[in-house]
């Protein structure tokens, strides 16, 4: 079964029978490029389903919730939009299985700058499809802020203990974008769109 077959499937599991990404504007610096963010965000997504020959079941279900709020979300962290976007999942009683639900973009304005600025969203060029530019930071509900600690039992080792609890097991924290893509590659933003 294919992407969008898939999604067509599960769209009376979603609460307004739609599908699509919570999207978080963290970056309040310029109303005029937000929209054109957010114009060109949907073209990428609309170029992608329209380039399935199944996309006509789902293109006129394909909706963005927008969290547009600058006193609430301007500059706010991850750690917080996670936070809120738990609480707007309950509040519509969305189902923890659809990504809609479990996954949001994260708009600050390193992601608004590689949309306005990155690979258009009808190129054609195996050099934007193999490096993209415009990428989407998405964040996962199940990230856990503080991760699991060890006790002194379970590593006696304080030196190697103090490494592993610190969350990142001693290197810089990892960051991950992934491509703006409705397609089967693993760095995809619709896999997070699809039924489980």
């Amino acid at each position: 079964m294919n992407d969008c077959e898939r999604i067509s499937r599960s769209l009376n599991r979603h609460h307004d029978g739609k599908f699509g990404f919570v999207v978080w504007r963290c970056s309040y610096a310029n109303d005029a490029d937000w929209a054109r963010f957010m114009e060109r965000l949907t073209k990428h997504v609309h170029t992608q389903i329209d380039a399935d020959p199944l996309g006509h079941k789902i293109k006129d279900h394909f909706a963005w919730d927008i969290m547009d709020n600058k006193e609430d979300l301007d500059g706010a962290t991850k750690e917080q939009v996670r936070k809120k976007q738990n609480e707007w999942t309950n509040t519509v009683g969305g189902i923890p299985a659809y990504g809609r639900y479990t996954n949001g973009i994260y708009a600050d304005q390193e992601v608004i700058d590689s949309v306005l600025n990155g690979d258009a969203p009808e190129s054609t060029s195996s050099q934007d499809f193999c490096h993209p530019t415009a990428f989407v930071k998405v964040l996962d509900d199940q990230f856990e802020e503080q991760p699991e600690q060890l006790s002194p039992e379970a590593e006696p080792d304080d030196a190697v203990r103090e490494k592993i609890n610190s969350g990142d097991e001693g290197c810089p924290p990892v960051e991950v974008s992934v491509r703006i893509s409705f397609g089967r590659t693993s760095a995809d933003i619709t896999k997070g769109l699809q039924a489980p």
